[in-house]
């Protein structure tokens, strides 16, 4: 049913064969979504933090053609979770959504890496179920970016602006919080094809006068 109705947002499921992760998660949960671009540093320090709030997280694949070990290139995998283990060996547990492995590089379920301790304290599973490990370092390499779901109890207030419109929206923050401004745009993928949507559409964020 939610594959239907998705589809349905998107005008078919043709339509459903390409997309940002960073899109998805906001279409799907509704909440405040960000995107952390692998090129960026200190991403350990970043993204784990988040992992350990078991926000809904997803990663595109892959930076290369070559030397993938065994990862599908186009393909959005999921983040289950990045952590580290006794020895000091940082790891990101993945998923792919098709429930097929494939991953073959360090630290895989065939890995001589693994012992019986690191596989508790891992909650390693020898099954082709979806879920892999592999060392944080890689994932950072040979993935383009995570998309993440700050799904939280948040306070929501939505003001609706016409396209190429340009205003003030002042908002007064009586205690001290977290707030986030999120900007949605219509997806290109949410019009018929009829319609040529254009993929080159962008808000600006301007405070105090600048941008």
């Amino acid at each position: 049913m939610l594959e239907k109705a998705f589809a349905k947002l998107n005008q078919n499921y043709q339509r459903l064969s390409y997309g940002y992760g960073v899109v998805g998660l906001r279409s799907l949960t509704g909440a405040p979504t960000t995107a952390i671009n692998h090129k960026e540093g200190d991403l350990w320090n970043k993204l784990q933090p988040l992992a350990g709030k078991n926000y809904p997280m997803v990663a595109g694949c892959c930076t290369t053609s070559y030397g993938n070990y065994g990862l599908t290139s186009g393909h959005a995998y999921s983040v289950l979770d990045l952590f580290e283990l006794s020895n000091g060996v940082k790891l990101a547990q993945i998923r792919n959504p098709w429930s097929k492995e494939g991953y073959t590089g360090p630290w895989s379920d065939k890995s001589s890496l693994w012992t019986p301790q690191l596989k508790r304290e891992a909650g390693y599973t020898d099954a082709d179920d979806g879920k892999f490990f592999m060392p944080a370092d890689l994932f950072f390499s040979k993935f383009q970016g995570t998309a993440i779901a700050l799904t939280e109890n948040w306070t929501h207030q939505q003001v609706t602006a016409k396209q190429g419109a340009r205003g003030s929206y002042p908002f007064h923050n009586p205690v001290e919080q977290r707030v986030y401004i999120n900007v949605d745009i219509q997806s290109p993928l949410n019009y018929p094809r009829t319609c040529h949507p254009s993929h080159n559409q962008y808000a600006e964020l301007f405070t105090e006068g600048k941008q």
